[in-house]
């Protein structure tokens, strides 16, 4: 009953809202047919809906590379060819550049000092420039080289304690990527290995955070509604995030008192730049938050494809017994000689890229992509997860083929559009450089020390591989896996 006057109240806000102030856009891209009032919605959340991104698929081989949807009051538009991405990344990249944080985010003060969420303004690009020149620099990087070494060999010996067992890699991989992510951000680890723990610690909190920001939220489709937090997700994330502050605030006190002169990670270079309280919790959060998600994805769909191709499997294994030796260990400077690794960590980002529709770009003015008007104010989408399979571009999209990335001079730097898992332009990923080295480092370490079979006697080709988008891509069933050693 109470869902159904939560419905009637919402419709009928809707309808005087539509009513009164119904847009007046004209040549706007194509769009499939539309509920009134609620627009596109009920395609995506009625019982026989087909899952969000097969959805974004059909209706984009049906109505062309960039198209209208209109969820509740919200309109938005999404790109996915790239063709589509050139013209919103690079023809577009500055009037496209602006941002519109989801409901749930806007909770103060973080969202008045965040990176992520924020327009393309001078605080933004103050953020950015020192993200770019300080903390992701090749220089930064190559100091923190040993502690990322070291990360990846601890989560290998904790996995060594469970050979012949069934497990599931996903808590341990997301623990290895905050990890990584600790010693950039002030030098610790964050996450101590455990097969079982009530703890609510900086996992589980961040976990959290990125379940909460994925849930549905009618605010997000009825933007009049926002101020009434219906679901308690604003609320919900405001009290995980201040328990996420008061696990580093103890660190961040001390380095104020004690200033490093040579800045060594995340924090000391905020400091330095003279950094508030408020602009370092935003930081923090935005490099934990998506570094750790996204990464620890990467490298469980990539295992996961690995075991089901034996074949792909056995060529990677081959690659690095050869050049790190059955006796040593995966290091970073291995890579320059292992071609087919890197081509098995860019096909997987071809298949699954971190974010598969981009964090929406907001129109700053009305501009023109692909002889479409688009209205300043709207938000633009880049769907990357369509490019990557798009059959114009890649032959047998859908099949994991790590080799037609060794003749390739595709890289991740967002210049070649048919390959963009980190976007393009001024709103390119600040974390890419530490990403590629983190992920290929993890794999290797996983696929060097390990066999791996499935349990119950399933064959490596019945693996299920069915997705999950939330903000990421994941697996929908977690990977579940019996290590063997090999080392």
């Amino acid at each position: 009953m109470d869902y159904i006057v939560g419905f009637v109240s919402i419709s009928l806000v809707a309808l005087l809202y539509f009513l009164l102030f119904k847009p007046k856009h004209t040549n706007l891209p194509p769009s499939p047919p539309a509920w009134p009032i609620v627009g596109h919605l009920p395609d995506l959340i009625s019982k026989n809906s087909p899952p969000f991104l097969d959805y974004m698929s059909n209706i984009a081989q049906k109505y062309g590379p960039l198209i209208h949807l209109k969820f509740g009051l919200h309109s938005s538009i999404f790109a996915s060819t790239k063709e589509a991405a050139m013209e919103v990344l690079q023809t577009n990249d500055k009037v496209l550049s602006g941002r519109q944080p989801l409901p749930c985010f806007r909770i103060k003060p973080h969202i008045d000092y965040s990176i992520l969420w924020s327009d393309s303004n001078s605080y933004w690009k103050k953020g950015r420039k020192i993200l770019h020149t300080e903390i992701f620099s090749q220089k930064m990087l190559q100091a923190q080289e040993k502690n990322r070494e070291r990360v990846a060999g601890n989560l290998v010996n904790f996995i060594m304690t469970k050979v012949g067992d069934v497990v599931e890699l996903r808590s341990w991989l997301f623990g290895c990527a905050l990890n990584v992510l600790g010693h950039v951000v002030f030098s610790k680890d964050v996450f101590e290995y455990s097969d079982q723990s009530d703890e609510v610690g900086m996992d589980k909190l961040i976990h959290g955070m990125l379940m909460t920001g994925g849930d549905f939220d009618v605010a997000s489709y009825f933007p009049v509604l926002a101020r009434f937090d219906l679901h308690g997700l604003k609320r919900k994330m405001d009290e995980q995030f201040k328990l996420l502050i008061k696990i580093w605030e103890g660190e961040v006190l001390a380095r104020r008192a004690n200033r490093n002169p040579e800045p060594k990670d995340m924090l000391d270079v905020l400091i330095a730049n003279d950094f508030n309280e408020h602009q370092i919790n935003a930081m923090f959060m935005e490099t934990f938050g998506p570094g750790s998600d996204t990464n620890s994805n990467i490298i469980e769909w990539a295992l996961a494809q690995l075991i089901k191709n034996p074949d792909k499997l056995a060529k990677l294994r081959e690659e690095l017994d050869r050049v790190v030796g059955r006796s040593s260990t995966v290091k970073e400077s291995h890579f320059s000689e292992l071609p087919y690794l890197q081509a098995c960590v860019k096909e997987t980002m071809r298949l699954y890229p971190p974010i598969s529709i981009m964090i929406p770009h907001r129109c700053m003015e009305t501009c023109q992509v692909m002889g479409y008007t688009i209205p300043k104010g709207m938000d633009v989408h880049v769907n990357a997860h369509a490019i990557g399979r798009d059959p114009k571009d890649w032959k047998d999209p859908l099949k994991f083929q790590p080799e037609r990335f060794l003749d390739s001079d595709i890289e991740y730097n967002g210049k070649q559009f048919q390959f963009i898992p980190f976007g393009s332009g001024r709103r390119i990923c600040p974390g890419r450089p530490l990403a590629v080295r983190i992920i290929p480092l993890v794999l290797a370490s996983l696929v060097h020390a390990f066999g791996w079979e499935l349990p119950d006697g399933v064959p490596n080709e019945k693996l299920d591989m069915e997705e999950l988008f939330t903000l990421s891509l994941c697996m929908a069933k977690p990977l579940r896996v019996i290590p063997k050693v090999r080392i």
